[in-house]
């Protein structure tokens, strides 16, 4: 019997073998922020270059583009992710086939 002050065993076959799952589907809440960031990212370098219409300035054109290329990039990064799951899918029903148990 082993106290709590012995050195835990340097065999491997010794220690309980664990089962880990792997979770193959993506995270859609981080596909979905990572594309609506990216395209903040965009609509922020695309307004600060160019000419500025001085009635309207800066900031109106660039929280139009903002509002837009968010949507976009949110959409594209869904987009993303949903391929990568098809993928996901399909490639682990090859591996074992679509019927087998």
């Amino acid at each position: 019997m082993s106290t709590p002050t012995d050195p835990p065993s340097a065999d491997p076959s010794d220690r309980p073998v664990q089962r880990l799952r792997v979770r193959r589907a993506p995270r859609y809440e981080v596909f979905l922020g990572t594309g609506a960031l990216l395209g903040l990212l965009v609509a922020v370098v695309a307004g600060s270059i160019g000419p500025v219409d001085p009635q309207t300035g800066r900031a109106k054109l660039i929280g139009y583009l903002a509002m837009a290329l968010a949507l976009l990039g949110g959409l594209l990064g869904g987009l993303v992710a949903v391929t990568l799951e098809r993928f996901s899918r399909r490639s682990r029903l090859g591996a074992r086939g679509p019927r087998s148990r």
